[in-house]
């Protein structure tokens, strides 16, 4: 999907420089690139690094202000420039090269061994040359190269996911495995998979990998240290989860009665909010029509750009970094493991509940820890932020609730994770707000989440949306404090100190 939802078509997005990769391969070459792992983080890092490189580009046409982009700090010898559409546009052109193969171009080579790499092609299409090597900044190729190359070699270098290593964090998993020696019934356990599911294209691995690495969010953009995580309640806002086996046979309870009355409805519910492209896609196209209305022609591009820097840029990756903290604190095993073992030693929990016994989840759950709900942490975190930018860019409050009604149809026999539905299915909502609310429900439909999960994860993207808005106001105003690159950033407490 084009950037700006507008248009499908390369050309139409390509003249405004804001093409964004096309989300039907993102998963296909996920599964290639990752076999073992979650699917959202390494979907949430492509887009944030691609966003802040169109930041941090934009920040080089601000001579009249003091906004600065996240990575700052890197480029001391760049000047600060006229605004010029359609220089920014070639830089962003040549930048987004470089995000576009930090994910998915491993140590021997890319994820898809094509002679020419599909952002090669599109850039020749609209008249570019891909292999234009400047790094010379007064010039647009130039400022682009320069700029994703550099923040590039950085992420790789400091953001603790071992890029360099195929994202094969052994550290992560040594500091977990620490951390809870012995791996009770109500822990989660991982899985191994990939070892041989796409031989031919590459190798598969097989790791205990966790949400591609086990230090996500360790050392992040979006807290400085131990005190700010505190501070910006990303700890606290989450309650502390009671591993009891009483507390769970409860939550199994509430789990197994809304299992009890599933219909294709409900199935389509899990399958917007579990899959992470169409629910993206569905959050963008939900506040978009909004800002048109609100916005003029002249206006909607800029302000477009600034509202995915801080929803799908921000909110969605620091989401999954907060989120993070909380998994590995409680490493809480997944309703598959837990209801089943429940049901063993509970005799009147397994009379009342037959089918805990042999329980398994709608949607394949996420090879990582349950608690917190990632997704739910994810989209609340878009739409607050979303509805914080609104707010203050436009004095419009609770955008959320004013986008109107919205649709999202599942066509017959097309759900992704099991039988498609006999009949075409149309989720309806009075708004989007409607939608958010609706996500800890939808973890339980899929069978992945307990309410709980679910529910903090709501708290915990509220927190994270507002960090987010507290970010950009901090970067548009130029306080290098704010940077990723600061040298006074410092790693955070892998665990809950507080709350565990």
């Amino acid at each position: 999907f084009a950037a700006d939802i507008s248009s499908k078509l390369i050309g139409d997005s390509a003249a405004k420089g804001r093409l964004v990769n096309p989300a039907g391969r993102r998963l296909r070459e996920h599964f290639y690139r990752f076999p073992d792992q979650c699917d959202a983080t390494p979907i949430a890092q492509e887009v944030f690094l691609r966003l802040m490189i169109y930041d941090q580009i934009e920040a080089f046409f601000h001579n009249e202000d003091e906004k600065i982009g996240l990575f700052h700090d890197l480029f001391p010898e760049v000047d600060r420039r006229e605004f010029n559409a359609e220089e920014l546009s070639v830089a962003r052109w040549y930048g987004e090269r470089y995000a576009e193969s930090y994910v998915y171009q491993i140590t021997n080579g890319w994820v898809y061994p094509l002679a020419v790499q599909n952002i090669d092609t599109y850039m020749r299409a609209v008249g570019l040359d891909p292999n234009d090597a400047t790094e010379d900044p007064s010039t647009p190729a130039g400022l682009g190269n320069l700029v994703g190359r550099k923040v590039a070699e950085w992420l790789a270098a400091n953001d603790r996911l071992k890029k360099d290593m195929d994202f094969i964090d052994v550290e992560g998993l040594m500091r977990i495995a620490d951390k809870h020696p012995n791996l009770t019934w109500n822990k989660w356990k991982p899985s191994y998979a990939g070892s041989d599911r796409f031989q031919g294209m590459r190798n598969g691995i097989v790791t205990q990998q966790t949400f591609v690495s086990p230090s996500l969010g360790i050392f992040s953009f979006l807290y400085e240290n131990e005190q700010d995580f505190l501070d910006l309640e990303l700890e606290s806002s989450v309650p502390a989860l009671d591993m009891s086996e009483a507390a769970y046979i409860e939550r199994s309870k509430e789990f197994l009665d809304i299992q009890r009355n599933m219909t294709d409805y409900t199935k389509a519910v899990a399958e917007l909010s579990n899959n992470k492209i169409s629910a993206s896609v569905f959050l963008i196209k939900s506040y978009v029509p909004l800002l048109k209305n609100l916005a003029s022609e002249e206006e909607f591009p800029s302000m477009y750009d600034e509202f995915s820097m801080v929803t799908s840029g921000c909110a969605e990756y620091a989401a999954v970094h907060a989120a993070w903290r909380h998994k590995r604190t409680y490493l809480a095993g997944r309703p598959q493991t837990i209801i089943p073992y429940l049901a063993k030693p509970n005799a009147t929990f397994s009379a009342e509940y037959p089918e805990a016994k042999n329980f398994m989840p709608l949607i394949p759950a996420g090879d990582h820890p349950e608690y917190p709900s990632g997704s739910s942490t994810i989209y609340t975190a878009f739409a607050q932020a979303a509805d914080d930018w609104f707010s203050y860019t436009l004095g419009v409050a609770n955008a959320s609730s004013l986008t109107g009604p919205l649709s999202f149809t599942i066509p017959a026999g097309k759900f992704y994770w099991s039988d498609g539905p006999t009949n075409s299915v149309t989720l309806e909502y009075e708004n989007l707000k409607e939608w958010i609310e609706e996500l800890p429900k939808s973890r339980v439909y899929g069978g992945v989440h307990f309410m709980e999960a679910g529910n903090a994860g709501l708290a915990l993207g509220k927190k994270v949306g507002h960090a987010c808005s507290r970010l950009l106001n901090r970067l548009n105003k130029g306080d290098m404090n704010a940077t990723y690159t600061n040298p006074d950033r410092e790693e955070i407490n892998p665990f809950n100190l507080n709350n565990e």
